[in-house]
């Protein structure tokens, strides 16, 4: 039996299949087109977007610091400080921020201790000088809450700038070289000028007090009087400053 020849245009695609595959090869096209149009760039909107939120929700969160930074500065001691570090840790809307307050309340929570004992005993102590039970010297109870008020004085503070205490410092440097050189006029508008700058820094305050009251006595550099300011500013004034100021103002007092 003889084999029959195979017809070689049976395996040719036909006209109606190449069409049909070419469009076939067009709608794939179509829908990688589609695809790239509309989905990809669906998708690197909401990226972007989502990065100029983040960028946005950024600097709200740097503007609300600078408005917490503030409050800060303006609370009148630790005991506030603490206050609103706990109020802000548990109320701040955005995590990264309260995570920030709850770090500071932290940062305070030794500070604060000690300012709550150093009250206690400073409460103690003035019942102690005001009650007629105390066997205790006046003179040695009026020592003792002296020394635990110099050291409750920095909790009783604001906080202040960097530029505020400089100038503040500056200002009461001056003072004492005005003091140093039995100058009372311009010792007392620098200590001012220091208490101005930064209200409560070290006793400024009560050192231009202290000169004001005793202005006339002063008004002579070669006044006895100055060598009992000298000693009364070294002993009574002393806390913040410097040692070797107060070490010349115990000299020029012998």
């Amino acid at each position: 039996m003889t084999k029959e020849p195979s017809n070689s245009t049976n395996d040719k695609p036909t006209l109606e299949e190449k069409t049909f595959s070419f469009e076939k090869y067009k709608f794939a096209v179509e829908i990688i087109k589609w695809f790239i149009g509309s989905v990809a760039l669906v998708v690197m909107t909401v990226i972007i977007d989502k990065g100029f939120k983040e960028r946005s929700a950024g600097i709200q969160e740097m503007q609300a610091y600078d408005k917490y930074v503030d409050v800060i500065l303006k609370a009148d001691n630790i005991e506030e400080r603490w206050k609103l570090s706990e109020y802000f840790s548990t109320v701040t809307p955005t995590e990264r921020l309260r995570e920030r307050w709850i770090e500071y309340k932290n940062l305070l929570n030794e500070d604060y201790i000690r300012f709550k004992e150093l009250k206690e005993m400073e409460s103690e102590l003035q019942n102690q000088k005001n009650s007629a039970l105390s066997g205790r010297p006046v003179s040695e109870t009026d020592k003792k809450l002296t020394e635990i008020q110099l050291q409750l004085a920095p909790f009783e503070k604001k906080l202040i700038r960097s530029t505020e205490f400089n100038s503040a410092q500056s200002w009461e440097e001056k003072g004492f070289n005005y003091l140093l050189n039995k100058d009372v006029d311009n010792a007392i508008d620098a200590f001012r000028n220091s208490e101005n700058a930064s209200n409560q820094y070290h006793q400024v305050y009560e050192i231009a007090r202290y000169l004001r009251e005793n202005r006339s006595k002063l008004s002579d550099k070669n006044s006895e009087f100055w060598d009992t300011a000298h000693k009364k500013i070294a002993t009574d004034y002393a806390w913040g400053m410097p040692s070797d100021i107060r070490k010349r103002l115990l000299e020029k007092s012998e």
